[in-house]
């Protein structure tokens, strides 16, 4: 039966360049035989370049922390989209506030509400007003809100949005229920404790205290597992 690796990107496959492009490739070459998934947070519009620049290819891409799903080529197969009266209660509260809203759908980040949304993202330039939004919207409204590191952005999804459920789509898809799962951040945490998963040595202290195994890189997993086929 073929295994089903999925990954997450940021500082899981990304992180040097060298480091980058040796997990790349060594996902390209365990597609050979088996599933690769790549799952990211960042949605088709931001994903789209680290594809070009890496010359990325996988079998299935989970965007948007799940949210959406594309095969190797960009077809959706799996989506879970926001409602609209969640949609209007996320753009209520922060229409008023010093941000940029954008509505993600599957190709582009528009500031217009155009197709299924799998995430709204809150762009700020103030880290203080930022911060200050997002402890009075979580203590409101019932939304998993993520506050990006690199960046002074809130990302809002629906706490009925689960990535596993992704995963499990693309388990009966491939019909093996040979899954493998790596990440570093806590919005991979559902999917390491569902999976028995893995993380990278840069994870989060709480990742590692969940995870089976610590890697120095997802190639390193990738030898391993290809080690035995």
């Amino acid at each position: 039966m073929k295994k089903i690796l999925v990954s997450d990107y940021d500082r899981t496959i990304y992180l040097d360049d060298d480091t980058t492009r040796k997990n790349v490739q060594a996902i390209k070459n365990f597609m050979k035989k088996n599933v690769a998934v790549i799952a990211t947070g960042r949605s088709f519009e931001d994903f789209s370049g680290a594809i070009k620049k890496y010359s990325i290819d996988s079998s299935y891409y989970l965007l948007n922390y799940g949210n959406l799903v594309l095969d190797r080529n960009f077809n959706v197969i799996y989506e879970q989209c926001l409602r609209k009266e969640e949609l209007d209660e996320i753009t209520e509260f922060f229409g008023n506030k010093e941000c940029d809203i954008y509505y993600c759908n599957k190709d582009i980040n528009s500031k217009k509400i155009v197709g299924n949304i799998y995430k709204v993202v809150l762009v700020y330039e103030d880290k203080n007003k930022q911060m200050r939004d997002y402890k009075e919207f979580v203590k409101r409204h019932n939304y998993l809100v993520f506050i990006l590191k690199s960046h002074p952005h809130l990302e809002v999804i629906s706490t009925r949005m689960d990535k596993s459920l992704a995963i499990e789509e693309i388990e009966r898809r491939e019909n093996s229920d040979l899954v493998y799962v790596i990440g570093d951040s806590d919005n991979d945490i559902t999917m390491i404790k569902k999976y028995n998963g893995y993380c990278v040595k840069n994870a989060s202290t709480d990742v590692k205290e969940i995870s089976s195994k610590i890697y120095d890189s997802v190639s390193l997993l990738i030898d391993e597992l290809m080690e035995e086929d």
